[in-house]
């Protein structure tokens, strides 16, 4: 993968310089154009570095500054602009936009051949792209082949960009399409999906402090699998929890979510933590937080109930303590277990349960009054509310991988 910031390295031979936008040099490049016609701009797919000499400004720089954002709003990755008759000083009007924007712009000395650019970048296109996909070809194996860790595979991690020894967080992102008339998620078209895919490699990178620094990650439909490093202090979900409000702000009609496993160290323990990232991803709203983003850990005995496979025995759990709460009240039409559940979660404060359940404390005391009588308990006893709430969770769980 080939970013604006590695095309620096090749300035010394391109005679490029960054001139503006430098907070948006990690914006992937996918491809490189040469575009002297605006009326192509719905032809890019994003992601695309654009190379032009102004031929069509006629001496406009209106027509430059909305040439660079309808660039930036088809997601482009930068801009060369080739000194020239047309263009023989980059406007300061042009240069500010860019920094605004974090659009990079780089000025072409006008005795650098097009022909020369062209070929330098598309072979650093071809060539990032090549290690990408033994990367991810990599990744996918050690996941879905069962492969065993010997010392020869050791050393093709090493060669990808793994660090042994380097403890990692495994992180599963998931776009879905939004529908903001109702409210529900809808599939997303190949070629969407694709384009959104490009665009989270893209922005991941300001989950790194080092900026420079290659990751390890994978996509598959419309997931992408991040291999995070992390230090002791590092926040990450901080991060993450920006990063998906950053990118939702930007593309509205998408949702984005996150599921991270516990810390890892050995290149043997990668399967595990990925199925354990992708647990947290698929249990995200079972939690009863509004979150995009949920570690593994946090499942809490969520977990533990993962490691049972039948959900009849989990029913007769739960069913032995609740049963007679359900069939009241599905019955008299009620919210006893609505009730109890927000009881538990709000810690027995009754101020703040009657005020979740928008009723009267006097009717929420009749409420629990009720589901004393009904389960023969104490809701003071410490061991009784556990008991409840074990079943509650248990009944969530059960609800859900039903659904």
């Amino acid at each position: 993968m080939i970013n604006c910031r590695k095309l620096l390295k090749l300035t010394q031979q391109l005679n490029l310089r960054p001139v503006a936008g430098k907070t948006g040099l990690n914006r992937i490049i996918s491809w490189f154009h040469y575009m002297e016609n605006p009326e192509y701009m719905d032809w890019l797919k994003g992601n695309e570095l654009i190379l032009t000499t102004g031929m069509f400004m006629d001496k406009n720089n209106q027509k430059l500054l909305s040439f660079i954002e309808n660039l930036y709003e088809q997601d482009a990755a930068g801009l060369i602009i080739n000194l020239s008759p047309y263009i023989k000083k980059i406007p300061d009007e042009v240069i500010r936009l860019g920094d605004f924007l974090g659009f990079p712009i780089f000025e072409m000395a006008p005795e650098i051949r097009i022909i020369d650019v062209s070929e330098a970048i598309c072979t650093a296109i071809i060539e990032s792209g090549a290690k990408q996909n033994m990367t991810e070809h990599f990744l996918f194996s050690l996941i879905y082949d069962k492969v065993t860790i010997t010392d020869k595979v050791l050393r093709k991690a090493v060669s990808c960009g793994y660090i042994p020894d380097q403890v990692y967080q495994t992180i599963i992102f998931s776009v879905t399409s939004h529908n903001t008339s109702n409210e529900d998620e809808v599939s997303i078209d190949d070629d969407v999906n694709a384009k959104l895919i490009k665009t989270l490699e893209s922005q991941l990178k300001i989950l790194y402090n080092d900026t420079s620094q290659d990751f390890l990650f994978f996509s598959h439909n419309n997931q992408i699998t991040l291999l995070y490093p992390v230090t002791p202090e590092d926040p990450i979900l901080q991060k993450i929890e920006q990063f998906i409000a950053a990118f939702e702000k930007r593309y509205k009609k998408y949702r984005l979510h996150a599921g991270v496993s516990s810390r890892w160290q050995q290149l043997t323990d990668f399967r595990s933590h990925y199925d354990k990232a992708q647990n947290a991803l698929k249990f995200i709203g079972l939690t009863g937080k509004d979150s995009k983003v949920i570690q593994y850990d946090d499942l809490d005995i969520f977990c533990l109930l993962l490691s049972i496979s039948k959900p009849s025995e989990l029913s007769a759990l739960y069913r032995r303590t609740l049963e007679k709460l359900m069939t009241y009240d599905q019955t008299a039409h009620s919210d006893l277990i609505l009730t109890l559940e927000k009881f538990i979660e709000e810690n027995g404060n009754l101020s703040s349960t009657a005020n979740l359940l928008f009723i009267h404390v006097n009717t929420l005391r009749y409420r629990l009054k009720k589901i004393e009588q009904l389960l023969s308990c104490d809701l003071k006893n410490a061991d009784t509310i556990f008991q409840l709430n074990l079943s509650l969770k248990i009944k969530k769980y059960v609800e859900y991988i039903e659904a």
